[in-house]
């Protein structure tokens, strides 16, 4: 294997580093991602399962700091992968694409469009990263906890500081018209996405739907400013 090893270009000096304020340590990976992170390109530094350090520690050289992520296991990665779309600044063609490492329990509906919000996709990316990471995360476990009842879910998630999840009113539910609009094709059947999360407090909702032939992944079907009721 050691023919198919990278080869890169450092002075001595930018080898050496700190690792959450511990000593200075000659650590050549670690040096080659402070080198790669400070360039707005993301690199993470995988470790054996037995070492202690785990997930984004601060590392400073002689190049400059930042916060390098440290991994073990695939199952770590999704943290890493969220961290790009700000420090790479990903475009909105690359989104989704990332998005599918980023959000390994969530299934994107290919008719979703940042075009739909009322902010543009640049004000919105960071907040739609936050709201997804909750919902991979956080909302199956508590809707189960909860046993499904909506206003417990929402308490339980504002917890863990998420705000703003409910399905949808009485009142919409018997507007049959309005209904229809929380409705998406998906595998040749109609998916009702009544859950929603609210990015602002009375627009640019992000409606979603789980259970049934979705198992244990949720569906994000519908990006919109806002929808009938």
């Amino acid at each position: 294997m050691v023919d198919k090893c990278p080869e890169w270009e450092l002075e001595l000096n930018d080898l050496l580093v700190t690792i959450d304020a511990g000593p200075e340590r000659l650590a050549l990976s670690v040096a080659l991602a402070l080198s790669f992170v400070s360039r707005k390109q993301g690199m993470a530094c995988l470790v054996f399962p037995g070492c202690p350090r785990r997930g984004f520690l601060h590392v400073a050289g002689p190049a400059g700091a930042a916060e390098l992520y440290f991994f073990a296991f695939p199952d770590e990665l999704p943290q890493f992968w969220r961290s790009l779309f700000r420090l790479e600044n990903v475009p909105e063609a690359e989104f989704f694409a990332l998005a599918e490492r980023s959000f390994p329990k969530l299934i994107f509906h290919p008719d979703l469009n940042f075009g739909r919000f009322r902010g543009p996709y640049r004000e919105r990316r960071d907040f739609v990263v936050a709201h997804l990471s909750a919902l991979n995360d956080e909302f199956l476990d508590a809707h189960q906890a909860s046993l499904g009842k909506a206003s417990e879910v929402e308490i339980r998630l504002r917890h863990v500081g998420w705000h703003g999840v409910s399905p949808e009113s009485t009142k919409t539910h018997a507007n049959a018209a309005a209904m229809r609009k929380r409705y998406v094709r998906y595998n040749g059947q109609d998916v009702c996405c009544e859950w929603h999360t609210k990015i602002m407090p009375t627009y640019d909702r992000i409606h979603f739907a789980f259970g049934g032939v979705l198992g244990d992944r949720i569906l994000i079907g519908i990006f919109v400013a806002h929808l009938d009721v």
